[in-house]
């Protein structure tokens, strides 16, 4: 299981000078996936009981995605257009999908993927950190490679620092996720990502909506988050109310290739132009552009390159994750379980804000966005085999249930 540990540690890394480069025939990110999946076979072959890979609607409609995908990619094999690189990413979220339902099989191991997600997301704001206020780089990338990535990666992990925050047992635990929560914070406002600041505010509008206390938990927040949104010159803020020339191209720019992609999905609307396509196609739909650039837009992107019944494929897979979080937010409160309460709760937050974020960047092939994603198909299975072992334990004569834990009662369901 450490190898499944290092991976999600490591996740966001993807231009890492060590992690990102090939080494062989490989990049460690992928000889450390196939570590994964060789020990989740094994996990698989030596767990008792079967394991429902499909078990929900969200991950048949996922491997119906999938399906999509590489039928587009093998239909361009013979124009010479195998898009390589989009394949390899999609491959890697499969096994990435297969490794997590497979090994997140127990509350402890749970606990701990959420602990390295949000150690991953505090690394990865090391770098960005780092070039800022040492190398004095304007709105660093850090080891992702993109400042607006680096932003809507870091969204997966503010709600699950957020929220263990709050869930903590101990003084220590409550500091560590305290001390990340702030560092992520700061990372986001120094990245000036625009679209990574929307997602931000939406997820803070949801965990407000969602408590008791919502005075509270603005305050908590906003504590943090408005005085380095004001402070800070390189602050999404400020390029939002005072853009310079560099923003006003950039605006302009991602206004006509959004244009152009709605003029790909005018001309092919059931198949798309082709996975990956976009960014070497777009300059034949500008009218009068010379924009090369992929979408910006989650949404248009693949509507445009794989047509618009896989962006409907798409939607059902973010509706049936939300569906499936939000009962096992209200079951867990109701049944007084902090732990899976906040688990859950937090993978809501974070998919709302990926998915505010996705209207202006390309998220799809970034694995964190998908890996937030899965946590509706592996969150599940641990919830139910708790409850399970948890009846068992308990008898016929099973005793009434715990009073609710302390901190649930301060939030809605």
């Amino acid at each position: 299981m450490i190898f499944v540990y290092f991976l999600i540690s490591i996740l966001p890394l993807g231009d890492h000078h060590i992690f990102g480069e090939q080494y062989g025939p490989l990049t460690p990110f992928k000889y450390l996936g196939c570590l994964c999946v060789l020990y989740a076979l094994v996990h698989w072959a030596r767990r008792p009981g079967r394991v429902a890979l499909l078990a929900t609607a969200q991950s048949r409609l996922f491997l119906l995605f999938f399906c999509i995908v590489s039928a587009s990619a093998i239909a361009l094999i013979p124009s010479g257009q195998f898009p390589q690189q989009a394949v390899t990413i999609y491959a890697s979220c499969l096994m990435l999908y297969f490794v997590c339902v497979i090994t997140i099989d127990t509350p402890q191991r749970l606990k701990r993927v959420i602990q390295c997600a949000v150690f991953a997301q505090v690394w990865s704001t090391y770098y960005v950190l780092s070039q800022r206020f040492v190398l004095h780089i304007y709105r660093p990338d850090g080891a992702v490679g993109d400042a607006n990535y680096y932003a809507l990666c870091t969204l997966t992990a503010v709600p699950l620092a957020y929220c263990f925050m709050n869930a903590a047992t101990n003084r220590i635990e409550r500091a560590a996720f305290a001390l990340a929560l702030v560092i992520l914070l700061l990372g986001i406002t120094i990245s000036g990502s625009r679209g990574g600041f929307l997602g931000l505010c939406a997820e803070i509008f949801f965990l407000v909506l969602k408590s008791r206390r919502p005075v509270r938990a603005f305050a908590v927040m906003g504590a943090i988050a408005i005085p380095l949104l004001l402070v800070l010159p390189d602050s999404p803020v400020n390029r939002l109310l005072h853009p310079d020339y560099g923003d006003n191209i950039g605006k302009d720019s991602r206004t006509e290739v959004w244009r152009a992609g709605l003029r790909m999905i005018e001309s092919n609307p059931i198949l798309g132009i082709g996975l990956g396509q976009f960014k070497s196609s777009v300059e034949a739909y500008e009218k009068g552009g010379n924009v090369v650039s992929l979408a910006h837009n989650t949404y248009l992107e693949i509507s445009a390159e794989l047509g618009l019944p896989a962006l409907l494929i798409f939607g059902g897979i973010v509706f049936y994750s939300f569906r499936t979080l939000d009962r096992l937010r209200r079951q867990t409160l109701r049944d007084g379980q902090p732990f899976f309460y906040y688990a859950v709760f937090s993978h809501e937050v974070a998919l709302l804000g990926l998915l505010v974020g996705s209207m202006f960047l390309t998220a799809e092939y970034q694995k964190n966005f998908w890996l937030a994603i899965f946590g509706s198909m592996f969150i599940p299975p641990v919830i139910r085999a708790a409850n399970a072992r948890s009846r068992r334990s308990q008898g016929p004569q099973s005793a009434p249930p715990d009073r609710p834990h302390p901190t649930l009662v301060s939030t809605s369901a």
